[in-house]
């Protein structure tokens, strides 16, 4: 029973000086500084990686931004032009109705006035009267194809 004890005590000393060794080198100053110091870099890396993020995600809100702005200055523009164009109607229009309308002047003639012929009751009519295609194309300043075409479609030969 007393080999047992010592064997015992020997094993629980063992046991002490190996757990009191591996302890004091885990809990050793070097041990800890070395492993915040690791901590430390894997945070820092973290937050410089979201902080280029972030970076990039702003510059593309301030791009969309600035051409939401350019987009709206370039309506406000038209906007300014149409309202310009519309209040010179609007002054036009008002000066119309503002202006005094001209007095209706009638005219008597002796003979009443007849309208005018067509060209191809002037055409019939000169050629009933034995003038050429080509005089008459040139007295009334058409074509003498035209002539000819009129001749033919009344029936009267050419």
């Amino acid at each position: 029973m007393l080999a047992l004890a010592l064997a015992l005590f020997a094993l629980n000393i063992a046991l002490w000086a190996y757990f009191f060794f591996r302890f004091k080198k885990q809990a050793a100053p070097e041990s800890v500084l070395f492993s915040i110091r690791n901590e430390v870099d894997k945070l820092v890396r973290e937050i410089s990686r979201e902080v280029n993020n972030d970076i990039t995600l702003i510059d593309d809100k301030r791009s969309d931004l600035r051409a939401i702005i350019d987009e709206a200055a370039r309506f406000i523009t038209l906007s300014d032009v149409e309202l310009r164009k519309r209040e010179r109607e609007q002054s036009a229009f008002a000066s119309l109705r503002n202006a005094a309308p001209e007095p209706l002047v009638i005219i008597k003639t002796p003979e009443p006035v007849r309208p005018k012929k067509s060209d191809r009751e002037q055409t019939l009519e000169l050629y009933a009267a034995g003038l050429s295609c080509e005089a008459i194309a040139k007295k009334l300043a058409i074509s003498i194809t035209e002539v000819q075409l009129f001749i033919e479609m009344a029936g009267t030969g050419a």
